[in-house]
């Protein structure tokens, strides 16, 4: 009977019975591991000192925009500042607008009076116009004052006093207070 030959195996390298122990197998793990693991430590390494140069030039990239942009806002900071000025002139001088003027009040009492009464004190305190005058007859006077209220410019009248004329003539002395609308 022919029998197989067994395969020969040739270990160059004795065996040593240090690896037969528990000790000796778990330390050629910790060994077969540790190489992995130094491996991988370096690996992450590198990864970490490429990544560093990335992020310092982004870094670097972030602070120069941010340098250019408040230069270019505060080199802006004079011209807001002018606006901010223009506007405040222009809101001033809008107001002013809408306020009458001396004369444009005189202009509407002045349209109102009915040709036989006569002002003697007019007075203007913003928007109001105190007027003391002298009216021949209770028709007259009446004719001014409704001409007064239904003007919409007039926002209110207060008549504060009329009296008969000290001075023997006929008619009647007044003094009225006009409210003004804006």
């Amino acid at each position: 009977m022919t029998t197989k030959p067994r395969p020969l195996s040739i270990n160059l390298m004795p065996q040593d019975p240090f690896y037969e122990t528990a000790l000796g197998r778990m330390l050629l793990w910790a060994s077969n591991i540790g190489r992995y693991l130094v491996v991988f430590t370096e690996l992450v390494v590198i990864i970490s000192f490429a990544t560093r140069f990335k992020l310092d030039r982004d870094l670097t990239d972030l602070n120069s925009g941010i340098t250019q942009k408040s230069n270019l806002i505060s080199s802006y900071g004079s011209l807001e500042n002018d606006i901010r000025t223009i506007q405040k002139k222009t809101e001033f001088l809008t107001q002013q607008k809408a306020l009458l003027t001396p004369l444009d009040i005189l202009d509407v009492v002045s349209t109102l009076i009915p040709p036989n009464v006569v002002l003697s004190v007019t007075q203007l305190h913003d928007q109001q116009v105190q007027v003391v005058g002298t009216a021949p007859s209770s028709k007259d006077l009446a004719i001014f004052i409704v001409n007064l209220q239904r003007k919409s410019l007039v926002k209110g009248l207060v008549v504060d006093q009329v009296k008969s004329s000290d001075q023997g003539l006929a008619g009647f002395e007044f003094t009225m207070r006009i409210a003004l609308a804006k």
